[in-house]
């Protein structure tokens, strides 16, 4: 019997993202979960735009909800070392609210990032 999967990886591959080499990264994670044996436990999915292009190549992870931005595909290896195996999120990948300078690893529910100006949020269309 095949092992349920676990984690989603998803990989946006709209236009601006495609342009910044996700096609690549989508490849570089799969090769990494299938190098250290967790392709039957965690999957990368393609998906379309999340909206937030200027900070693309974005992956998020479900279950729990990371958002990672400006995503490299050298930075495959350390996610799924770190990230899925280890369950450590990669600090230096999340994204950085530019006001307050502090990091969102994790979206609401509805995938808006809380803002500083209360009269607006940030919509990423994550879920």
């Amino acid at each position: 019997m095949a092992k349920q999967i676990k984690m989603h990886l998803l990989v946006c591959c709209g236009t601006g993202c495609r342009a910044s080499q996700s096609a690549t990264l989508q490849k570089a994670l799969e090769r990494e979960l299938k190098t250290n044996g967790l392709e039957d436990e965690a999957k990368v999915v393609t998906t379309g735009c999340f909206g937030f292009c200027e900070k693309g190549p974005i992956v998020k992870v479900h279950p729990d909800n990371t958002f990672y931005v400006e995503v490299k595909p050298e930075d495959a290896e350390e996610i799924v070392k770190e990230h899925v195996l280890k369950g450590r999120k990669v600090e230096r990948l999340l994204y950085t609210d530019p006001k307050v300078k502090s990091m969102y690893p994790i979206a609401n529910t509805w995938g808006v990032l809380p803002q500083t100006d209360s009269n607006s949020t940030s919509k990423l269309w994550l879920d």
